[in-house]
């Protein structure tokens, strides 16, 4: 009887620290990691590409494409 409930609490136990360490991960992670981040991330990052697209084309001034090589 004593060694079934010492059993039961080394369990109980060990899912206490395991909340425990998770909680502690959770809290450690950045503000803006938690929650529903992935909407904001792809817009900035739509963002950031469209911007970068637009440069591309600036800096070679929308000149067309070059045909393939004759083979």
């Amino acid at each position: 009887m004593i060694i079934a409930m010492i059993a039961v609490s080394a369990v109980v136990l060990a899912c206490c620290v395991y909340l425990a360490i998770v909680r502690l991960r959770r809290q450690r992670s950045p503000s803006d990691l938690r929650g529903n981040w992935w909407a904001e991330f792809e817009r900035q990052f739509r963002d950031y590409d469209a911007e970068g697209r637009s440069q591309r084309r600036a800096g070679r001034g929308d000149k067309p494409a070059k045909p393939p090589p004759a083979n």
